[in-house]
């Protein structure tokens, strides 16, 4: 069919400008600093002839939404998805193709910053950022949000070492954040990682706000 033929070669199109974004953004930054990949959503208000667009009670109208990922506020890839679909949803297989696109086209000493809005606090948020990117989101948290106790560094250092069977294990690196996060990853345990990101941020948010 049609869309058979034309989905691959919009997906590869849409690949190649996304690298040529970064490209250009390694050229502005002179391969020093850092950018910033954000998340956001957006309502695509429905036309009158589109019957099957459903009713979105937060913004009043029939719609869908169209997620994005952006660099430097350049948008990158998008997803459409129903208009009641939540924004966590389409975050993996964004991340998933922005990776791929930094892999193909290296950033070099640059940084990778990421930031999102409330909207993607979530376990699986903070986790997949990390997995994706290998970067600890900075997302803002809504207040008296719960400190999680079984998610200290301490009692990740712990899940660690319980799983010594696991392959790839190390004894050696139970100090190495990178390497217990990423490890913990591999194996599953993803909720884990993700509350304990939340955590470190939940405490420099709040260091931000009393200084």
């Amino acid at each position: 069919s049609q869309r058979d033929i034309l989905v691959p070669l919009i997906d590869e199109l849409t690949k190649e400008i996304a690298e040529g974004m970064l490209a250009n953004l390694k050229i502005i930054h002179r391969g020093e600093g850092y950018i910033v990949f954000t998340l956001d959503s957006t309502p695509v208000q429905a036309s009158r002839y589109n019957y099957d667009a459903l009713f979105n009670g937060h913004y009043m109208i029939r719609m869908d939404k169209m997620h994005i990922a952006m660099a430097d506020g350049m948008p990158l890839f998008m997803i459409l998805t129903d208009g009641v679909e939540g924004d966590t949803t389409p975050v993996g297989d964004l991340l998933a193709k922005t990776e791929e696109a930094i892999s193909d086209v290296g950033l070099g000493d640059l940084e990778i910053k990421a930031m999102a809005d409330g909207g993607y606090d979530s376990f699986s948020c903070y986790s997949q950022f990390y997995r994706h990117l290998g970067v600890q989101l900075d997302c803002h948290i809504r207040e008296n949000a719960k400190f999680h106790e079984d998610a200290t560094w301490e009692a990740v250092q712990e899940k660690y070492s319980r799983m010594y069977r696991c392959p790839g294990f190390d004894p050696y690196r139970k100090n190495d954040e990178d390497f217990v996060l990423s490890f913990l990853l591999r194996n599953g345990k993803d909720e884990l990682v993700g509350k304990y990101i939340r955590n470190k941020q939940l405490e420099a948010q709040k260091e931000r706000e009393e200084s």
